[in-house]
């Protein structure tokens, strides 16, 4: 399925006073597209709510109506009807990026719920919008609460999962958990507050000690987009660490000739990128 571009999120109401449903509608409503209608349909529900109860179609009365998790908490909800749910969940978080935390903070930490959901489609469409989100509210204050967020899912599950064996299907309860928050992270870790950032980093360096390649291998995915992206701003020390511990397990446990070119590649990018931070420091 297609996704719903998010540049539209940009062109929908700005403004407390504008008509979100209408405008979603307007734009969506004589697709043909599976998820357009999908939306348009979640949509339409929440406007004759709206209407039934008097309230105008302001993006602030969508979010104290909290119409939109009613509907995806449905049992009977199709996989479509969730994609396109959470696509309308994060616009209309881009769109209210800029006020106070608690206004958004109970949508938002129903979008952190589903990306540890146990359908495929789902649980990846929640990691994309949980990173769009992320990316609008760079230079904001709710940046470093929403980071704190992610980062606190991700301790939640590490615990539940006692530190021990995170391999799938093979550890106890919050191992599978520990893994997709960790899917989730490789979408979301560079658009993360440094705060937060730090602190997953840290973990990741106690995860690499489990020797579990399907950790290890998002660990890496993480670190290669970190350390590819030019305008990444992490502490130094506390990447070179992990690059350390990383070096460490692969010269102990890697096999594949393959699997160490990647390491290897990893490794050279990721002390061009500490050196590019220590000089940025001190300059």
């Amino acid at each position: 399925m297609a996704d719903i571009e998010m540049d539209d999120a940009y062109t929908l109401p700005q403004s407390e006073d504008e008509d979100i449903c209408t405008s979603i509608l307007a734009r969506f409503s004589n697709s043909t597209r599976e998820d357009h209608r999908h939306l348009c349909a979640a949509i339409g529900a929440m406007a004759q709510e709206l209407k039934d109860e008097n309230l105008p179609s302001t993006p602030r009365s969508e979010f104290l109506s909290e119409l939109l998790a009613c509907v995806l908490r449905s049992s009977s909800l199709t996989v479509g009807a969730a994609l396109s749910g959470l696509k309308c969940i994060s616009l209309l978080l881009i769109i209210r990026c800029r006020v106070n935390w608690y206004d958004v903070s109970s949508v938002y930490g129903f979008l952190l719920s589903f990306i540890t959901d146990s359908r495929t489609k789902v649980r990846r469409q929640s990691h994309l919008c949980l990173r769009d989100v992320l990316r609008s509210l760079q230079g904001t204050p709710l940046l470093a609460p929403a980071s704190e967020g992610v980062t606190n899912l991700f301790e939640r599950f590490l615990l539940l999962a006692g530190g021990s064996n995170a391999d799938a299907g093979e550890g106890p309860k919050g191992a599978q958990e520990v893994l997709y928050v960790s899917d989730a992270l490789k979408e979301c870790l560079f658009h993360m507050s440094i705060k937060y950032k730090t602190a997953v980093l840290k973990h990741y360096k106690t995860l690499l000690e489990l020797q579990q390649p399907l950790v290890t291998k998002r660990i890496t995915d993480s670190l290669n987009i970190l350390c590819l992206n030019p305008s990444t701003n992490v502490s130094p020390e506390v990447l070179l660490d992990l690059l350390c511990s990383l070096a460490l397990s692969v010269s102990t446990n890697e096999t594949s000739v393959d699997g160490m070119a990647v390491t290897a590649r990893l490794l050279g990018n990721g002390m061009a990128k500490v050196y590019s931070l220590n000089r940025h420091m001190r300059s």
